[in-house]
């Protein structure tokens, strides 16, 4: 455990219920926040709105463990997973960026089928057109003939 200026109430802090109010040298109740650095990974502490920069100039300080340090395999576990996660959060935004040109795409080849759809409509009425003429054409050659 990590000596600090308050590690007497540290211990009195972490037999207590982590939902107890705590109040900063302010006055004011201290919110309890998650610490997210490499060694205190999701460690929880009580912490003053105004630790560094206070309103109206104040600076409280009011820091405090609420809970006991992780152990080093918990930390190196823990610090794995976020990894592990931001690579596949990398991985998802890179598949969505895929997903997405792949969608312009398709919706570039649709609307390819449909130009090729009315296109083959147009070629059909050219073709019975054309029969028409032809059978038109062959039925006059034989009137001429007969």
């Amino acid at each position: 455990m990590s000596s600090s200026s308050s590690s007497s109430s540290f211990v009195l802090r972490a037999e207590l219920d982590l939902w107890d109010d705590v109040l900063c040298y302010c006055g004011e109740l201290a919110p309890i926040l998650p610490q997210w650095s490499r060694r205190n990974l999701g460690r929880q502490y009580y912490g003053c709105g105004s630790y560094k920069y206070g309103t109206g100039g104040k600076n409280c300080g009011f820091f405090e463990w609420a809970t006991r340090e992780m152990d080093v395999w918990c930390q190196i576990v823990i610090n794995s997973l976020r990894e592990e996660n931001a690579d596949m959060l990398r991985e998802i935004e890179a598949l969505m960026i895929v997903e997405e040109k792949l969608r312009k795409e398709n919706n570039g080849l649709k609307d390819a089928v449909q130009e090729l759809k009315r296109s083959k409509r147009v070629l059909m009425r050219v073709v019975i057109c054309l029969f028409v003429v032809v059978v038109i054409s062959w039925q006059f050659w034989f009137w001429l003939v007969d």
